[in-house]
Parts: C-alpha cells; structure tokens; sequence
C-alpha cells in the first residue's frame, strides 16, 4: 500500500493532505502501525485509483494474496482433468 500511495502522492504527507488525514495518521497506516478502519480502506482506495477486488486485495492484504494464488496454483495442478 505504501508503494502505491508514494509513487502516486511523492509522500505521506501529501497523501495526508489530499484524503484530509494528519500526518501521523496516514503514516501509522501506511507503515503498518496502525491498520485501517473499512472507511480508511475506501478511501484510500479513492486516493490511489482501485477499481478491482484483485487491485484491493493486492494492496490491503498483499501476505494473503499471494499465499491464496500459490495455492490456487497448486490446487489447480493437483486438479484431476474431466474424463479421467
């Protein structure tokens, strides 16, 4: 989440700025010092341009993602194919 944040504000700060947020909020978020409430989510996801599930869950739980795609991918090779 911080990535997207800074490579699209420059900084938390004017990250900050622009959600109306103090500072030290948005950096306790983007830090992982404090975890956002459903209404920080969204509006964070405003801020930065999510438009998909797959784009919300890639940045709000990212450890998650990819461990689900992992095993998607090893579930779906395990998968016996039709007609066997």
């Amino acid at each position: 989440m911080k990535g997207a944040v800074v490579s699209k504000y420059g900084s938390a700060g004017k990250f900050a700025d622009f959600v109306g947020w103090s500072g030290r909020k948005a950096r306790d978020i983007l830090s992982g010092r404090q975890n956002p409430t459903p209404r920080d989510m969204v509006i964070i996801s405003d801020a930065i341009g999510i438009n998909t599930p797959t784009e919300f869950c890639q940045i709000f739980f990212p450890e998650q993602y990819t461990k689900w795609i992992a095993e998607k991918n090893t579930a779906t090779n395990l998968a016996p194919t039709q007609g066997n």
